[in-house]
């Protein structure tokens, strides 16, 4: 399973391929394209991060959703389908949903490009054996340092959820943290101390991660429905990005690494952002086949990649 496969990796909008491959392709060259066409709530195109015969992974943009709304504003799917219609999207064939993402997440998004591609890929994600990795900002300090986050979760008012003390089908995430300290406004030299998560869910549920940050009392940057008060509505966008993920298929492991400034927002585009994320995800990680984060908090949030081929091994409450 050490094998690992051909990466793509997405640079400041640009595509760039192997060696072996054609030269490097801009995808994101016309981003009035977006506005005037493609009537989309942000002007970023989404790009490839990966490829192979099976898969491509995407770097989708916050602001769009994973399907169609009624007011015509068109989900992550048809925008790819207008993007290969007018000659801005690489690969021309029919591409399938493995995951969803939240509109305001951008990140990492699994697609494939046959049936049987697809199942595979949902039949890893099911058996828990994807390990998938996101990155959140909070300007709050939270109730705990890190650990494990469980919970079942109920609907509220504003189609928001919440987390409960039962754990009937809960969902559940690890997390860790790290500080660093930048500007929060643009002009202004009064610096502030933000908070960098990094999650990884164990389970699929609606909204679970912004929901396990607020029952931290670390609410994301930027979420109106979860972070209280006018501060959430003057930021730029949610701060939460789907930053990683490792994936086994056949025999191989297929792993991205996308950083959070390859996409939008201020904080996520400041130096000492940057340099805490880079902190905890090298400029090689994604060719590292063995354990990931290996020397950070002990065993808590250490993944050896022999687990994701063993079904079932990854089960709510690992890591605790």
């Amino acid at each position: 399973y050490r094998g690992a496969r051909t990466h793509f990796l997405c640079c400041q909008g640009q595509l760039l391929r192997a060696p072996e491959r054609a030269a490097a392709t801009s995808l994101a060259a016309d981003k009035a394209f977006s506005e005037s066409r493609l009537s989309v709530a942000r002007l970023m195109l989404p790009s490839v991060a990966y490829e192979d015969d099976d898969l491509l992974i995407i770097n989708k943009p916050a602001g769009i959703g994973f399907h169609d709304e009624e007011d015509g504003t068109k989900g992550i799917l048809s925008v790819i389908r207008t993007m290969q219609a007018q000659g801005l999207f690489h690969y021309t064939g029919r591409l399938h949903g493995v995951h969803r993402l939240d509109k305001v997440t951008s990140g990492c998004l699994i697609l494939a490009k046959t049936p049987s591609a697809a199942g595979e890929a949902i039949s890893a994600l099911r058996d828990k054996r994807v390990a998938k990795y996101y990155v959140a900002l909070s300007d709050k300090k939270p109730s705990k340092k890190q650990g494990t986050v469980s919970g079942d979760m109920e609907r509220t008012r504003r189609s928001a959820w919440r987390l409960t003390n039962t754990r009937v089908s809960p969902a559940v995430t690890r997390f860790i943290q790290q500080t660093f300290t930048t500007s929060m406004e643009e002009g202004t030299r009064e610096e502030q101390q933000l908070r960098m998560f990094v999650m990884r869910p164990l389970s699929g549920k609606t909204h679970q991660l912004r929901v396990a940050l607020r029952a931290l009392a670390a609410p994301i940057l930027g979420d109106v429905l979860y972070y209280p008060g006018g501060i959430a509505k003057k930021m730029d966008r949610t701060y939460l990005h789907a930053a990683a993920l490792r994936v086994p298929m056949g025999d191989s492991l297929v792993q991205v690494v996308v950083p959070p400034w390859e996409t939008e927002g201020k904080l996520f585009s400041s130096p000492e952002f940057r340099t805490c994320f880079s902190s905890l995800f090298p400029d090689k990680l994604h060719l590292n086949t063995d354990t990931w984060f290996a020397t950070e908090r002990g065993t808590l949030f250490s993944d050896p990649a022999q687990l994701l081929y063993k079904k079932n091994t990854l089960r709510d409450g690992a890591g605790e």
